[in-house]
């Protein structure tokens, strides 16, 4: 009824942009939506022509404005669908994003930033923010960014780590990189990637007692040993 009301302002276009949010979030799929309007044309076409059988060529032009409201219909409904479920797709993205890049407090002014599979750029801008803002947040003086996880060091990735270090010791903390295996060391060497200014330790235990010492702190025994 709509359709045919020929009143096509803000108010008609807010509807059918409120009614493909609501397809989707019902889980609507497109196709049933098309449907329905597949059996309208069916029904119309030939109510339109008996309509105007003395007159065809207005029929088919009265026909031919349905069908181009119709189209117009479709396209407001389905793009709306689709933007919704790209959002969706987006809020889901940033939040495996955020759980695949924790920073954790492992002491006082010591955080750790285990990364776990392989850098590109958006997850790099990710966990460089995310690394950051812990560090503000916490008040902290040195960071471990533990890299056991990563499977393979490129030059890409690497990068994106000294990326991460220096904007780190823009805010006045230190970078203890750990989890540095063998095979990942020689590639670095390899692709002549420096690192002697940075601090690299084989573990995160190893790296955390590093930490401790800049902070000019122990761990002890009950018994007093260290």
């Amino acid at each position: 009824m709509q359709l045919t009301q020929g009143d096509y302002g803000e108010a008609y276009l807010a509807n059918r942009l409120h009614i493909g949010q609501i397809h989707q979030q019902i889980g609507l799929e497109p196709r049933w939506y098309m449907g329905a309007y597949s059996i309208y044309m069916q029904l119309a076409f030939p109510r339109v022509m008996t309509a105007f059988e003395h007159d065809l060529g207005k029929g088919q032009r009265i026909f031919l404005a349905l069908l181009k409201i119709i189209t117009l219909d479709t396209e407001l409904a389905i793009t709306t669908y689709i933007a919704a479920s790209e959002e969706i797709i987006s809020s889901q993205s940033r939040e495996i994003l955020e759980i695949a890049t924790p920073v954790v407090q492992v002491w006082s002014g010591v955080v750790a930033a285990p990364l776990i599979g392989t850098l590109d750029s958006q997850r790099a801008q990710q966990f460089t923010e995310r690394l950051l803002e812990r560090i503000v947040e916490m008040r902290a003086s040195v960071a471990l960014v533990d890299i056991t996880g990563v499977p393979m060091m490129d030059t890409r990735t690497a990068q994106y780590l000294l990326e991460a270090i220096s904007a780190v010791r823009l805010l006045g903390s230190q970078v203890i990189l750990t989890g540095v295996r063998p095979a990942i060391a020689q590639t670095l060497v390899h692709l002549g990637i420096d690192l002697s200014n940075v601090a690299t330790r084989p573990s995160l235990e190893a790296g955390l007692r590093l930490g401790l010492d800049m902070l000019e702190l122990q761990v002890l025994h009950r018994d007093g040993k260290r």
